[in-house]
Formats: structure tokens, C-alpha cells, sequence
């Protein structure tokens, strides 16, 4: 038999994640907060146009597989 201790589930004890610290809102500057989030806002369009021209693809190469009688 070992006598290690029994080890604690990681909700127990200190966190075994690592990376950085949570982004909160108040380290930063009215100004800083307004350049994140128009950063954001810019990122959010850009993956929906992304997304939308997607599901087109996807809408026409269905359509065309119908045309073409392929399943």
C-alpha cells in the first residue's frame, strides 16, 4: 500500500487551468473599452458575413445537386 493522500477534485482546492487572467471591465479606460468593443464589433460582422456566405454555398451546390439528379 502507498500513503499518498487522497487527491482533491479540481472544484476543490487551487485551479488547475492555466492561461490568463479574466478580462474585466474595469482595468481599462473609457476609451480603451470603447476600442474593444468596436475591435469586437468588427470581428462579430466579419464571421457573420463569413457565415452567411456559408450557407449560400451550401444553399446553391444543394441546388445544383437536385438539378443533376446526384444524392
Amino acid at each position: 500500500m502507498t500513503d499518498k493522500p487522497p487527491e482533491t477534485p479540481p472544484s476543490q482546492g487551487r485551479s488547475t487551468m492555466r492561461g490568463p487572467a479574466p478580462f474585466t471591465w474595469e482595468r481599462h479606460t473609457v476609451e480603451e473599452n470603447d476600442l474593444i468593443r468596436r475591435r469586437q464589433r468588427a470581428r462579430a460582422r466579419v464571421t457573420a458575413l463569413l457565415l452567411g456566405a456559408l450557407v449560400i454555398l451550401f444553399f446553391f451546390i444543394a441546388i445544383e445537386k437536385i438539378r443533376s439528379g446526384t444524392p
